[in-house]
């Protein structure tokens, strides 16, 4: 057993602490507000140190929200 101080709370609300072994790719609810949020966050700092061009050489996914390597469920859930 962990040696962790919610212990008894986990048991007590049957949770298990598991790895995640997928992550969907599903969009976040508000994807399209925080995609233009990010687009006014870059154009302001182009202006703010005087970009005019910006491109992407090496074509590397970026995530908005990054996912841990832990969660907590209930036990007995299959997903």
């Amino acid at each position: 057993m962990h040696s962790w101080k919610g212990n008894r709370f986990m048991k007590r609300n049957r949770l298990s602490i598991r790895a995640v072994t997928s992550i969907g790719q599903q969009l976040p609810k508000n994807w399209n507000e925080k995609l233009e949020n990010f687009k006014v966050f870059i154009n302001e700092k182009k202006t703010d140190i005087n970009i005019q061009d910006i491109g992407n050489m090496n074509e590397v996914p970026m995530s908005f929200d990054m996912a841990g390597n832990f969660t907590v469920d209930q036990k007995g859930r299959k997903t």
